[in-house]
């Protein structure tokens, strides 16, 4: 495991900062597509850090008022944060809603703005596999294969690894595939539709080797029910036929 890095003389803690990393490699990928699809990147860089923001705040909030007795003894602990410290489905799901209404305020194309947005996060999701894998974080089940790594007093799937060559596979194919074209009637763009999917599917695949999944009753991990509900829901955008060049019919 490596949680930590030496920096100038200075310890700092590894996954932070590569979640940082992703951050930023992720939002330089969307602007860079956002631009060659006639919009300002800048808007993707200014989405990103609005959402961003407002899920730290978020899950901040929510974490404090989910223990709100402990912090009315000790006030200023409510400003010490700490990864552990977020509640961290509820600062998504508000940073979700800043990004939208930012989107919205700024009367964006929400199809060009998801297929921007969609390369730019599996390679973010990549860097992040990255980290949990350094920090052994998301770690898998025991297994005997010959490519298992010791972690945790085991020998074990790195299906960190196997999450991160699955989001490369994922981009390759996302970028190669065309962006949504104007008057094509999709919620959430082709590229995001398909990126959705094929991260489901990985999550689908590659769940079956975590050893930290929430078992449900009779055995089905939860993580694998929601991924294939994402799946399903994604699969129509997924399969949708790429954009035909318009062919002209000649006047009689």
């Amino acid at each position: 495991m490596l949680r930590t890095i030496l920096i100038a003389g200075v310890s700092l803690p590894l996954k932070p900062l590569l979640a940082l990393a992703a951050l930023y490699a992720a939002l330089w990928l969307a602007a860079r597509l956002a631009r060659r699809r006639g919009l300002d990147g800048d808007h993707l860089w200014n989405l990103g850090f609005v959402s961003a923001i407002a899920a730290l705040v978020g899950g901040r909030v929510a974490y404090v008022l989910q223990f709100w007795p402990a912090y009315q003894q000790d006030p200023l602990a409510i400003f010490s944060v700490r990864p552990g410290t977020l509640a961290w489905m509820p600062g998504l799901l508000i940073g979700l809603l800043a990004g939208l209404l930012y989107v919205r305020r700024l009367h964006l194309p929400l199809t060009t703005v998801l297929d921007a947005l969609a390369p730019g996060a599996l390679l973010g999701l990549a860097i992040l596999s990255l980290a949990d894998f350094l920090a052994g974080d998301a770690y898998g089940t025991p297994t005997t294969l010959p490519w298992a790594v010791e972690l945790w007093g085991a020998r074990r799937h790195p299906v960190q690894l196997y999450q991160l060559g699955a989001q490369l596979a994922a981009l390759f194919l996302v970028l190669r595939r065309p962006a949504t074209w104007p008057g094509q009637p999709c919620v959430f763009g082709e590229n995001a539709g398909l990126t959705l999917f094929l991260y489901a599917l990985s999550r689908l695949l590659f769940d079956a080797f975590r050893g930290d999944s929430l078992i449900l009753a009779g055995g089905f991990r939860a993580e694998q029910i929601g991924a294939l509900a994402v799946a399903l829901l994604a699969l129509p955008a997924a399969l949708a036929a790429p954009p035909q060049a318009e062919v002209s019919t000649p006047s009689v």
